[in-house]
């Protein structure tokens, strides 16, 4: 199926040369991806770390509804050759975060991180919205042996986009203090022992 037409097409995979993981040397990778308008950066980043495992995240935006079934859509090929992975619900993709509220974002890789992290290696590619990428930084500090690879366009066509809309400023306080109280919050939920 086509990508929507906004993308003049792909430059590559942005990548670091090491992969670091708590997981065992020679584990298998797991690959979390926030899907786009552009299937072809998913295509490219699964030519380049050949995961064997691939999580896919749609994206739910507050207003235009419809780019949740636009993306979908766009991948709908991609997660029927991983559908085992990949869940259904109500025609599409059972894993949704919204593209504004990058704590969902947070909470649904963090949560994948536990799930996925004894057996593999953890890939992240934050494809998705802007907020959601702050999301994913947030993650991966929260985990630094998540390994980011950002599948990146090589640019936008003319009509994409030709002027700014409203401008927002996300005050995290001091950052090393927020992953701090964050850390110690998931470390409780997932690592205290009770008696």
């Amino acid at each position: 199926q086509p990508s929507v037409g906004i993308y003049t097409g792909v430059h590559g995979v942005v990548r670091v040369d090491s992969l670091a993981s708590v997981a065992m040397q020679g584990q298998p990778t797991a690959a979390i991806v926030f899907m786009s308008f552009n299937d072809a950066l998913t295509q490219v980043l699964l030519n380049t770390v050949y995961p064997s495992r691939l999580i896919l995240i749609n994206s739910r935006p507050p207003a235009h509804r419809w780019r949740e079934q636009a993306t979908a859509w766009i991948h709908e090929q991609v997660r029927r050759e991983w559908e085992d992975d990949n869940p259904l619900q109500s025609g599409v993709p059972k894993r949704v975060v919204s593209t504004f509220d990058y704590r969902e974002t947070v909470d649904m890789v963090s949560r994948l991180y536990w799930k996925l992290s004894v057996n593999h290696r953890i890939l992240l590619a934050p494809a998705g919205s802007k907020l959601q990428a702050v999301g994913c930084y947030l993650a991966k500090a929260l985990h630094p042996d998540i390994h980011v690879e950002y599948p990146s366009a090589k640019g936008f066509k003319g009509t994409y986009s030709d002027k700014t809309g409203k401008v927002w400023m996300l005050d995290l306080g001091e950052l090393s203090t927020v992953v701090g109280n964050m850390a110690s919050a998931e470390r409780r939920a997932h690592l205290e022992v009770t008696i």
